[in-house]
């Protein structure tokens, strides 16, 4: 209320109280006895002795009751005009501390709008990082991918040498049994059709063609070992054969005996463990050994044979006991280099390379799930900021929507915060109070409540 009202109201009381008591005085005289005439003796004194009152000394008694009463209810406008700008400067000061309360919601908001800013800053560098990881990961698996296919076709080129040089060894030791053996097993390789891709490797030399196929006829020529017939395919620059064997003209054991020596033969190269378990099961079988004395394998073989044995037990692939007894070790290194004696080192650089490659590719796989990890807690950061942004934001409008009287829009969003309202604890700018979100919309719930916009019970807090 202003001031001018109010001393429009006092000007107003006061000249009411004075036209009552004009009013009054007009009236006295015809209300009070008419004096006696001149020619009538005054009335008689009272028998008690006392004097009666006169009418003037009675109007001076009621205009002084009116005055004080006047005073008096003049005394309350006073008190209820200072108590009126006691509670006026009472809600002003309400209304600032809300505003204040706003302004710290509204910093708060700001504050978590930058940090949600250098989040997704942080998000899209992550990502370009995970990009370019991927890049480069794809880009060594596919290198890996032909260092892998070079040096397998390093491996498959020197194990066709290896063989031929066994092979060669066999027949010039006259070992047809086991040279019919390698012939049957590796035809396929050196017996090559031109117009077919060759399976693992490059196809042969032509010197290394020729050389096998003089050798394989050496074998058809002095033994019964070989069965062979034209390949259909077969033309005058390419005479390819199909070569089997003749199983009747092995001994007892004589054939398993070959096959596992081959098998030993061909896997020392680079899997010494897996020639060492052949070894293990050729001295531990009966019948195979018994193929050593009964002359089907000449004495240079047998030799090859004991010599791999020493060489493998050298190596720690094989383990021998006092009875003769040779047992393959568990925990030996599966990827050897292979007997020097016995082999050489060709593909060496290819396969440190392809090494190489995949110690890079599980370095990259490493970085690249450490920035995955990174990318999801930078995410998951994200989103919580902008979890508490929405709450703030919508506390912010409630607020303003509760000074604009705009109940349907504050009844809105009590709903909305109702269903999600999680322990915010925001410290206020004093640092030393917080603002509690659940309690204040817990407050606001009861004020909507009592205006008749909300029933009872109708929006509960869910904690």
């Amino acid at each position: 209320m202003s001031e001018k009202p109010q001393e429009d109201l006092l000007e107003s009381i006061i000249s009411k109280s004075v036209a009552q008591q004009e009013e009054a005085r007009r009236a006295a005289p015809e209300d009070a006895p008419a004096s006696p005439p001149e020619d009538q003796a005054p009335p008689p004194p009272p028998e008690d002795g006392k004097e009666a009152p006169s009418p003037n000394k009675r109007t001076a008694v009621y205009r002084y009751l009116l005055v004080l009463f006047g005073a008096a209810f003049i005394l309350l406008l006073l008190a209820y005009f200072i108590q009126q700008r006691s509670s006026e400067t009472a809600i002003s000061d309400l209304r600032d501390s809300m505003n204040l309360s706003r302004a710290e919601l509204m910093e708060e908001i700001d504050g978590l709008r930058e940090e949600n800013e250098q989040h997704k800053a942080t998000i899209q560098e992550l990502e370009e990082d995970k990009a370019q990881a991927e890049e480069e990961r794809d880009t060594l698996e596919e290198e890996n991918q032909t260092y892998s296919q070079m040096v397998e076709s390093v491996l498959r080129d020197r194990e066709k040498g290896q063989m031929l040089a066994w092979l060669e060894r066999f027949v010039r030791e006259k070992d047809y049994l086991m040279a019919a053996v390698g012939i049957e097993s590796f035809n396929g390789w050196y017996d090559w059709n031109w117009k077919v891709p060759t399976i693992g490797g490059q196809a042969p030399l032509p010197g290394q063609q020729a050389r096998y196929r003089e050798l394989r006829q050496e074998v058809l020529d002095h033994s019964d070992y070989l069965l062979a017939e034209r390949n259909p395919r077969a033309t005058e620059e390419n005479p390819m054969l199909w070569i089997t064997l003749a199983e009747d003209e092995f001994g007892p054991g004589e054939l398993a005996a070959a096959k596992k020596l081959w098998n030993i033969l061909y896997y020392p190269t680079d899997r010494l463990n897996y020639a060492a378990h052949h070894v293990e099961d050729f001295y531990q079988n009966e019948e195979m050994m018994n193929t050593l004395k009964n002359g089907a394998f000449r004495p240079s073989t047998l030799e090859l044979l004991e010599q791999i044995k020493k060489d493998l037990i050298l190596r720690g692939s094989l383990e021998e006991d006092e009875d003769g007894k040779v047992t393959a070790t568990v925990d030996s290194d599966s990827t050897g280099t292979g007997m020097d004696t016995l082999h050489g080192e060709s593909g060496g650089e290819q396969a440190d390379t392809l090494s190489l490659l995949k110690n890079e590719l599980a370095a990259l796989q490493e970085e690249y799930t450490k920035l995955e990890e990174a990318l999801q807690s930078s995410e998951s950061t994200g989103e919580e900021l902008k979890s508490r942004h929405d709450i703030l934001t919508a506390f912010a409008i409630l607020e303003q929507a509760l000074r604009d009287k705009n109940y349907e829009t504050a009844v809105k969003y009590v709903q909305i915060l109702a269903q999600e309202n999680p322990d915010l604890g925001i410290m206020n700018q004093d640092g030393t109070a917080y603002f509690d979100n659940q309690a204040r919309l817990a407050e606001i719930i009861t004020l909507l409540e009592k205006q008749g916009v909300l029933e009872p019970g109708e929006v509960t807090i869910s904690r």
